[in-house]
């Protein structure tokens, strides 16, 4: 059995390496990388690991976006293959889903860069060998939300090892004392986590999530409550202010509104902070307050 992973990455130097080795290190067979930048400086030192298949952002990799089952059926994500990440991922994803195929892949898992799939109380092999032996079709795993303790990081992976759990972790009495004495959301970014699943069986790719047939479209998946022995995704989002403030100058003027739909609170003060005024202390202090979190909201 074969377990490969897709990420769709830009200007990820400083950890690819690491993400590379963790995951292709721990059980996962291949990995497919969808480089939104063709000239990303990270392709001249991977390009040739056998592991490892290196996907360009050209006009090769936009026309095959054309033939895919998510670009007919999602009408929405035309206008925002240019703007939006996400659109690019949703697509990227069906084509590694297709060459997954072809390579002999049985399950795969969609992440991003700054995500390793932490699983310490069984291997990679076992936990997907016991998915596959219980007839399991697809697997949702909770994410965990990085805590950087400094502002200068280099490889985030190796230096950073604090995470919020999951709010589905908690206890009720837990979301009531955080509710009560930290006045704002536990989490900065998405907490709904991340889903494996098998390739044979996934009609149309997504990012927390996949449909597994067309009568399936639009409607919810049931997910079975987390066990605290699954793995989880580990979320390094933001680790590091240098890697901040790259993520927010990269995407611009963005909108804060993924498809037309409310994203987290955070995205608009960024958007406000850091590419309506450009201003890096002013960036650092939201940094350091909301990403960072000050000493006793760590405690």
């Amino acid at each position: 059995m074969k377990v490969a992973i897709v990420t769709t990455l830009i200007d990820a130097e400083q950890v690819t390496e690491s993400f590379l080795n963790y995951h292709l290190g721990t059980g996962f067979d291949h990995i497919y990388l969808f480089f939104d930048d063709p000239a990303d400086k990270t392709i001249p030192l991977i390009e040739g690991r056998k592991d490892v298949t290196v996907i360009p952002c050209n006009d090769a990799l936009k026309k095959k976006w054309t033939g895919t089952n998510a670009f007919a059926q999602y009408g929405h994500l035309s206008p925002f293959l240019y703007t939006e990440p996400m659109a690019r991922q949703i697509l990227n994803m069906e084509i590694a889903r297709e060459m997954a195929k072809e390579n002999g892949i049985d399950w795969i898992l969609h992440i991003d860069i700054d995500e390793l799939f932490y699983s310490p109380y069984q291997s990679v092999k076992d936990h997907f060998h016991k998915l596959q032996s219980d007839n399991v079709v697809f697997q949702r795993y909770l994410n965990y939300e990085a805590v950087p303790e400094k502002e200068d990081i280099s490889d985030y992976f190796r230096e950073v090892t604090l995470f919020k759990k999951n709010p589905e972790s908690y206890s009720s009495t837990d979301k009531a004392n955080h509710e009560k004495y930290v006045n704002k959301d536990l989490f900065n970014y998405y907490k709904i986590g991340k889903m494996a699943a098998r390739v044979n069986e996934i009609y149309l790719s997504g990012i927390h999530e996949f449909v597994f047939s067309k009568e399936n479209i639009g409607k919810p998946i049931q997910f079975p409550p987390p066990s605290p022995e699954d793995p989880v995704i580990l979320h390094y989002v933001c680790c590091g202010f240098e890697f901040f403030w790259k993520k927010y100058t990269t995407l611009g003027n963005f909108n804060p509104k993924a498809f037309g739909r409310h994203l987290h609170s955070v995205y608009e003060k960024v958007q406000t902070i850091i590419t309506k005024q450009n201003d890096r202390e002013l960036a650092k202090e939201f940094y350091r307050n909301n990403i960072m979190l000050p000493e006793q909201e760590i405690k």
